[in-house]
């Protein structure tokens, strides 16, 4: 479990590099592994953060089902893991977005 943990850090870190450098291909690909991998393991702590990472490679309607699905993650497990509340924010009704 350790390894497989350790690869799914590995796709994140290297996702989170490629979306820094524009590479939204490389970046949605590698957060969809480390989602993958966590999930498998059912690694609930670390399967809202994926989910959030990933949603921020997506475009809408699919952007807003993953951020919803973190949510609720976040929501069954307590608010764990807490540093990840202010992503979890819902964007307010009639909000203007740039």
């Amino acid at each position: 479990m350790r390894q497989a943990l350790l690869l799914s850090a590995t796709w994140r870190h290297l996702a989170g590099l490629a979306l820094r450098e524009g590479e939204l291909t490389e970046a949605r690909h590698g957060f969809a592994e480390s989602l993958r991998i966590r999930e498998e393991l059912g690694y609930l702590v670390g399967t809202a953060p994926a989910l959030v990472s990933l949603a921020d490679t997506e475009t809408e309607p699919e952007a807003a089902r993953l951020r919803e699905e973190a949510r609720r993650l976040f929501r069954l497990l307590g608010g764990v893991p807490t540093w990840l509340a202010h992503r979890l924010v819902p964007p307010e009704e009639g909000a203007a977005t740039a």
